[in-house]
């Protein structure tokens, strides 16, 4: 597996992914879904943005971590995010380097008598 070179970068193309956090049985922040995934050896993904939005009922809880394959490291863990409210969970400032088969995954965890519905936006480029 090579890495990719960013000191000679050829391509930096801008992308947004958009979706509902998954949350349906067997979805727990033990066992998430996978929104994103890096599978190119020859290009990294740098994370500039994530945001989860509640967008129904009476709020969500969530989990969002990074996953390499063998080990994963929460971005936040079973945060409770009020109805018509925003959580920012990465930004510009806070960016981070997505590499070779690494993953973002979440899930809408259980808990109280919360809706569970909630949307992602992760906003990144693929740097090649």
């Amino acid at each position: 597996m090579s890495e990719a070179n960013i000191r000679s970068i050829q391509n930096i193309t801008g992308k947004t992914y958009t979706n509902n956090v998954p949350g349906n049985a067997p979805v727990s922040h033990d066992n998430p879904g996978t929104l994103l995934t890096n599978s190119d050896a020859d290009k990294i993904y740098k994370i500039n943005t994530i945001i989860v939005s509640s967008i129904g009922g009476g709020g969500s809880e969530v989990s969002v971590q990074v996953y390499n394959g063998s080990n994963s490291a929460y971005l936040i863990k079973e945060v409770y995010i009020p109805l018509g409210t925003a959580q920012v969970i990465s930004t510009k400032e806070t960016y981070f380097y997505l590499r070779e088969n690494y993953e973002i995954r979440a899930a809408r965890t259980l808990g109280g008598s919360m809706s569970m519905n909630a949307s992602i936006i992760i906003s990144y480029e693929i740097i090649s």
